[in-house]
């Protein structure tokens, strides 16, 4: 131990003899009334480095100002221990933190001549301590310390920055703006049973805000056990509370929307389960109250090619009229199934089906056209009869002429009366058979047949009378398409009515044009399609809204009226539609779509 012998005290020798200083294992050094170290020991040196001729600050600080903490005057002053915090400087030129004891050490003539300063290296401490304090601060929920009386002794920044400072307040009064403590205090619970205790908590802001906290109160125990304090980690789920609520009314609503439904709805989750399956679906298939939870179960009352469309993975599908049958097998169901694959993302949560019950719009359908067609009778009895007098008109001039000829022995007037009887005896049979043909209510009757054969045989009956007239009929019919089922004599009859139209369309254009007849037929996803197109004569806007109208011609004496509008409805009771685009002196295309999934089935297939 190093020292200045001129002014060491006698007792201060005697603790240099015995090395005193030197077993302490802290820095320790003497000082004299003018703050200058007089003895300091070895690990005083090791830390702070040379002393000799120093001053404490020199010493501690390496600077030549004077410390401006008093604690060594306060101790001369008063005679008395003082305890410090201060921050030094390392021989190596680190900075180090430390509690500094400063002891008086003699007292001569009522004063202190000598004081010891022993310090403490405080800085990994203070590091922990300060890491400790930002990870308290930076915690990101609302975190209060309280005694046992509930008074708060800390607070983290996120509570002072809406709270402020609240040290020294009871939490219920802070917090809560009550007069009493919580009836469920989790404070409270948590310094009887030594554990953490937890619950839901309104926090009220200075501003009246309603905070919505999910507090858990965490005993903290001293090295006996002893619950000394309880901190409460509080967070706020006010929005979380608010959506849950929102979803779960949504969810309420959800299910009465379900539930009430007029469609069957069904959900197969990707687990394999159905967690939907709505009361209209159950009643629909006839199955018991509880449905079905079984995919399997489901699977059994679906068409094979429903089944391979859910295998596939597809992100929809879609199936028209699809017959389905009950639980009970007594009915024949027909549905629009739909099938649409859910996902949030790119997250599949499973497939949602959708049963349309058709029954009632089929009857709806077939009660329409009844009416329709009784309408359209009713509409033809009044057209009837005055065809009928036109008719009677015609074979009244033919009886005049045929019998003022016999009379008169006048054979040229004889075969004009003739000619004019047969060509009006060929109208009422042409007249009556197209009226009988509309007005009877002849369902369709299909079976597979190749949809091309039609066209190819339509196409063929006109040609002749096409080179007739000059008129170039061209066929465009696509071989190879898979058969579907067809009534065929019925869309025979209604291209036959559409070529035979153009033909004569043709006839009544301009002379000098050469005229064309396209007949075309192509399938496109999964829609049969006919067209017949012609660059005839060409209709005016007046003259398409009433083409599809009953006994409307534009054929004068030679047309009925009827042809086109059983066409239509032909087409109609196929599933199909029938389009118009016509221009005046550019031609007209007529375009027949048959939907396969639309098309009926044939009668034993239905009954199968």
């Amino acid at each position: 131990m190093e020292q200045r012998s001129s002014s060491l005290p006698t007792d201060l020798g005697f603790w240099k003899e015995k090395q005193i200083f030197d077993v302490l294992p802290v820095p320790a050094a003497v000082l004299d009334a003018d703050l200058e170290i007089i003895l300091a020991n070895k690990r005083f040196i090791h830390t702070f480095g040379p002393w000799e001729g120093q001053k404490c600050w020199e010493a501690y600080h390496k600077t030549t100002e004077p410390c401006k903490h008093k604690s060594c005057a306060r101790s001369f002053e008063k005679r008395e221990p003082v305890v410090s915090r201060g921050e030094g400087i390392t021989s190596a030129g680190q900075s180090i933190h430390y509690t500094k004891y400063t002891l008086p050490l003699m007292v001569q003539d009522g004063k202190v001549s000598h004081i010891l300063e022993i310090c403490i290296d405080n800085t990994s401490s203070d590091i922990l301590r300060h890491e400790y304090q930002s990870l308290f601060d930076l915690v990101p929920c609302y975190i209060v310390v309280l005694d046992r009386d509930l008074r708060i002794i800390d607070t983290n920044r996120m509570v002072r920055d809406i709270w402020g400072d609240l040290e020294g307040r009871q939490c219920f009064r802070a917090l809560k703006g009550q007069e009493f403590s919580c009836a469920n205090c989790t404070a409270r619970r948590s310094f009887v049973n030594k554990s953490p205790q937890y619950d839901m908590q309104p926090w009220i802001t200075p501003e009246g805000e309603v905070c919505s906290c999910q507090v858990a109160a965490v005993p903290i125990t001293d090295e006996t056990g002893k619950v000394t304090a309880t901190m409460e980690m509080a967070t706020d789920v006010t929005e979380l509370t608010y959506l849950r609520e929102q979803t779960e009314i949504k969810n309420l609503m959800l299910a009465e929307i379900v539930n009430n439904s007029q469609r069957g709805l069904a959900i197969i989750s990707d687990e394999g389960d159905i967690p939907i399956f709505n009361p209209p679906l159950v009643k629909m298939l006839g199955l018991p109250a509880i449905g079905i939870s079984d995919p399997e179960e489901l699977y059994a009352l679906l068409p094979d090619k429903v089944n391979a469309a859910i295998a596939s993975g597809a992100g929809s599908f879609f199936f028209s009229e699809l017959p389905l049958f009950s639980e009970r097998g007594d009915d024949v169901l027909p549905v629009n199934l739909q099938g649409v694959r859910l996902k949030v993302g790119k997250k599949s949560l499973g497939l949602l089906l959708t049963f349309d019950d058709l029954r009632s719009i089929k009857k709806l359908e077939k009660a329409k056209m009844e009416a329709e067609r009784m309408a359209a009778v009713g509409h033809t009895v009044s057209g009837l009869a005055h065809g009928v007098k036109n008719l009677v008109t015609a074979l009244e001039g033919g009886m005049y002429l045929l019998s003022s000829g016999m009379q008169g022995d006048r054979p040229e007037r004889i075969a004009q009366g003739m000619n004019m009887l047969q060509r009006n005896i060929d109208r009422i049979g042409g007249f009556v058979k197209s009226f009988l043909d509309f007005a009877r209510s002849r369902e369709i009757r299909t079976r597979y047949c190749d949809p091309a054969a039609v066209a190819v045989e339509v196409a063929e009956l006109y040609r002749v009378k096409a080179r007739q007239h000059d008129i170039d009929l061209r066929l465009d019919a696509r071989q190879g398409v898979p058969q579907a089922p067809l009534d065929y004599e019925s869309l025979h009859e209604a291209l036959t009515n559409l070529v035979g139209n153009a033909i004569d369309a043709c006839i009544m254009t301009e002379e000098g044009k050469k005229c064309h007849i396209d007949i075309r037929f192509h399938e496109d996803n999964g829609t049969l399609a006919y067209e017949v197109q012609d660059n005839g004569c060409g209709m005016d806007a007046a003259t398409k809204k009433k083409i599809f109208s009953n006994f409307f011609t534009t054929k004068g004496e030679g047309g009925t009226g009827l042809g086109l509008l059983m066409t239509k409805k032909l087409i109609r009771e196929h599933g199909g539609t029938i389009d118009l685009d016509s221009e005046v002196g550019k031609g007209t295309i007529f375009t027949i779509r048959l939907p396969r999934a639309s098309l009926p089935l044939p009668q034993e297939e239905e009954n199968a």
